[in-house]
């Protein structure tokens, strides 16, 4: 337990450190930053007790997945937590490679062994603690991106106010570990994008070299994840002795080929779903066999039939479905919800979208015009995230609850917490021609 803490603390140091020696828009005051702390420390403590109260009084959501996963955990407990045992004893218990959940399974029988038939709880807690993580997270680095404690205070409305953020918590899923790590991970990449520090760089990309690999062993939906972490180095590495002009093109230049690549790789994923008989003998053919099925079935949400489309057993119609889910990716409402989950779905994702909107439009602006490299590489990245996590789960499978969403959040709240940084900008320089103009006229 000490080399545990004393890793816990160690590993806590070097992530404010790597924020600290991030790139900064201005310095902080002593003051101001103390202030800054405190209000982030705040903040997270009111998380705790929204998350927390929502958690004890949301009715606990038992899915098909987690009597799944809960089954494997006992696998493997009664392996006597052999890894390769249990591989070998699930592999006919799912189509997926069953190492992709491995990490998770582990998780559950921590979960079992301490709360046995009440392991729901348990993971409940742990999905509180983790939910608060992730939002300090997001605090703490958009406090040293944007420098502004309002906001600060922005971001935390939308981890609040979004219902499709945190109503994971009571369910038994991997949503809560997941977004952790999917979340830290996000960071230390932006970290290792701007610091200017080559030894802080070097670490920050191993780092997020293990929290992929680890993600990997999390869920099988980490495969976007990955991606990421790969381009983002990619790009590091080109970009790494350019000027800033020149970092802007650079990027903007991915980002366009990138969505013309990434449309190229939804077609792509359509046509060996259209004849997975392509791909060798194993579970990634068994996979795509199933994936065939939704798509054959016009399926863009998953188990939402007015989402459904008439295809026929072309490459072309699969395509079709393949792009309207992206268009789906970004949808907020549907039948099943409740009228109150509509209606606060209406008040906050237009404003959401809108805010993200003005992101990226001020990340370019500030990257091409001011030679901003910090708030450009958070539009770089944001994006990139987001689009490949839709294209991931357009030729896969769209929830249809959305909660393949779920990775996305942190890219949308960071970029939209730019956006409402711009916008503050843009209202006060107007304040102050206007006070310029009135007393020029009087």
């Amino acid at each position: 337990m000490p080399r545990i803490r004393r890793f816990s603390a160690t590993f806590f140091f070097e992530l404010i450190l790597l924020a600290h020696l991030m790139g900064m828009q201005r310095t902080f005051s002593p003051g101001e930053a103390k202030g800054r702390k405190w209000l982030v420390v705040l903040l997270t403590l009111v998380c705790l007790v929204v998350y927390a109260a929502y958690g004890a009084a949301a009715p606990r959501i038992f899915t098909p997945d987690g009597g799944r996963d809960i089954d494997f955990a006992k696998t493997l407990l009664s392996l006597n937590l052999n890894p390769l045992a249990y591989l070998d004893a699930t592999a006919d218990g799912m189509p997926q490679p069953g190492i992709q959940y491995l990490a998770y399974v582990y998780l559950l029988v921590f979960c079992w062994k301490i709360g046995g038939d009440n392991w729901l709880e348990i993971l409940i807690v742990l999905n509180v603690f983790f939910y608060t993580l992730s939002s300090f997270l997001m605090f703490f680095f958009v406090g040293k991106i944007l420098n502004r404690k309002c906001i600060i205070v922005f971001t935390f409305l939308c981890t609040i106010l979004c219902f499709e953020y945190f109503q994971w918590i009571p369910q038994s899923q991997s949503e809560g570990i997941y977004l952790l790590l999917v979340t830290l991970m996000f960071f230390v990449v932006l970290a290792g994008s701007t610091t200017g520090s080559a030894t802080v760089a070097r670490s920050c990309w191993i780092l997020s070299a293990v929290l992929a690999i680890l993600i990997f062993f999390v869920r099988p939906t980490s495969l976007p994840i990955i991606a990421f972490v790969m381009i983002a180095y990619g790009v590091h590495s080109i970009i790494a002795v350019r000027e800033a002009r020149q970092t802007a093109s650079v990027m903007l230049f991915v980002l366009l080929v990138g969505a013309f690549i990434g449309g190229l790789g939804v077609l792509g994923g359509s046509f060996l779903l259209h004849d997975p008989m392509l791909l060798p003998a194993g579970k990634v053919r068994d996979v795509f066999e199933i994936y065939r099925g939704y798509h054959l079935g016009g399926e863009v949400l998953s188990t939402r039939p007015e989402t459904f489309m008439v295809v026929q057993d072309s490459v072309w119609d699969f395509a079709k479905v393949s792009f309207a889910r992206i268009a789906y990716f970004f949808v907020f409402w549907a039948q099943g919800f409740s009228t109150v989950h509509n209606v606060v779905n209406f008040l906050f994702f237009p404003i959401l979208y809108i805010f993200v909107a003005l992101g990226v439009f001020a990340g370019f602006s500030s990257g091409i015009n001011e030679r901003n490299n910090l708030q450009l590489s958070v539009v770089f990245l944001s994006v990139m995230m987001i689009m490949l996590v839709a294209a991931f789960h357009a030729v896969t499978v769209l929830d249809y609850n959305w909660r393949y969403r779920l990775p996305a959040y942190p890219a949308l709240f960071l970029l939209a917490a730019q956006g409402a940084s711009w916008f503050m900008d843009k209202m006060i320089s107007y304040r102050k021609r206007s006070s310029a103009t009135n007393i020029f006229a009087s």
